[in-house]
């Protein structure tokens, strides 16, 4: 698309309303300097899948302000975290677009694979401190589910922020009553798992406090061993 980087700006308004939610996102990513997803929409989704994006958009460039303008997100949220938590059912709404392939080709390219908003938000952190942990409260303000495993990779929010060795995310999604007692799809690893693996004492100490814990793979011993010395015990 480096084509379009060359147009006036009036000419790249009159042709991005034909671009679809994908399309358009890939566009800005190459020519960031051509405006906003807001901006080359007017202001104007045309779907469900039009909003998702722009509300992608705006996580993923750390704008607050820009998500604040996607209309109707409690709902887009909702059945959002919806069709993720049942992957059998079918995308309703259209959210992904119309087809699954290309949205989970779109999500592996751009985003290691995830897409769900509160995954990309919780990820955007590294990038935008401050401003990320807002837009993660934002998003749960407006009924982001924290108990929703991604779309395509199936791990959940608080395994992603223990990941990222992110206190500041997993106190927040603990508040708000994520489980920390889920399992990863894949690996069947809890957060505490992970946390005790990095030898993280925070948030270890976060799980440990949180939620009597009991993981598959790591003995009570090994999990003292973590903790013993931020007790000094």
């Amino acid at each position: 698309m480096s084509y379009l980087d060359k147009l006036p700006l009036e000419l790249l308004f009159l042709i991005t309303p034909n671009l679809d939610p994908f399309e358009l996102f890939s566009l800005l990513s190459v020519c960031p300097h051509r405006g906003s997803y807001h901006d080359l929409r007017q202001g104007l989704y045309k779907s469900s899948h039009d909003s998702i994006v722009a509300l992608i958009y705006g996580i993923c460039a750390g704008r607050l302000d820009l998500i604040e303008q996607v209309p109707g997100l409690p709902w887009l949220l909702k059945n959002f975290d919806d069709y993720a938590r049942y992957i059998e059912q079918s995308d309703e709404y259209g959210l992904l677009g119309n087809d699954e392939k290309e949205a989970e080709s779109f999500a592996k390219i751009n985003f290691g694979g995830y897409i769900n908003p509160l995954i990309l938000a919780i990820n955007q952190r590294s990038n935008y401190s401050r401003e990320g942990l807002e837009i993660v409260q934002f998003l749960l303000d407006n009924g982001a589910e924290p108990n929703v495993p991604g779309n395509f990779r199936r791990r959940f929010p608080i395994y992603i922020a223990t990941e990222k060795q992110d206190l500041d995310t997993v106190s927040l999604l603990l508040e708000r009553q994520a489980s920390p007692n889920t399992f990863t799809f894949q690996h069947e690893l809890l957060p505490l798992d992970v946390a005790v693996e990095r030898n993280h004492i925070g948030l270890s100490s976060c799980f440990l406090i949180t939620t009597v814990v009991s993981s598959p793979v790591l003995s009570i011993s090994q999990i003292y061993g973590v903790v013993k010395d931020h007790y000094d015990l």
